[in-house]
């Protein structure tokens, strides 16, 4: 991937924000990010309130998506799961061409390798499924559409 490509794609993301411009710690991470996207490695970054760091991570990832690479992120909070879901991602998204993604929230809200395994088994067990196609503007529970993007991510 190219770094002048993903920080184009985060101009127009945060340039489509009042007042938005990148800052240089948000483009600083957007280009670690992007490093460990295309080498494949695990990459742990944070950083203060109000960097941006949320947009720094996901344009990168949704850049690899419409090559096919598949990522998945992990949240602490189900407030941040949906401040992703709800704001973020629909605005990283704007200048990427369609991808799919999906919020899942168990019941313990994390998600491990097993978990997303046994999704498809276990899907009438968990507490709240939503998914945000790349058609549909916001989540909506739909257990077979989580139940299928899951499948197409694991094979």
């Amino acid at each position: 991937m190219s770094t002048e490509r993903v920080e184009r794609l985060l101009d127009a993301a945060v340039g489509s924000l009042p007042d938005g411009r990148p800052r240089a710690p948000q483009v600083e991470m957007l280009r670690a990010v992007a490093a460990a996207v295309d080498s494949g490695t695990h990459l742990a970054v944070q950083g203060p309130t109000g960097v941006g760091k949320s947009l720094a991570y996901l344009v990168p990832v949704l850049d690899a998506a419409e090559r096919g690479v598949r990522t998945v992120v992990v949240t602490a909070t189900r407030a941040l799961q949906d401040q992703l879901a709800e704001e973020d991602l629909p605005l990283a998204a704007g200048p990427v061409d369609a991808v799919d993604w999906a919020v899942l929230k168990g019941r313990s809200n994390n998600l491990c390798r097993a978990a997303l395994h046994a999704l498809p088994a276990r899907r009438t067990q968990q507490t709240e499924l939503e998914v945000a196609p790349a058609e549909e503007t916001g989540p909506r529970d739909d257990p077979a559409a989580v139940a299928e993007l899951v499948a197409r991510s694991t094979t």
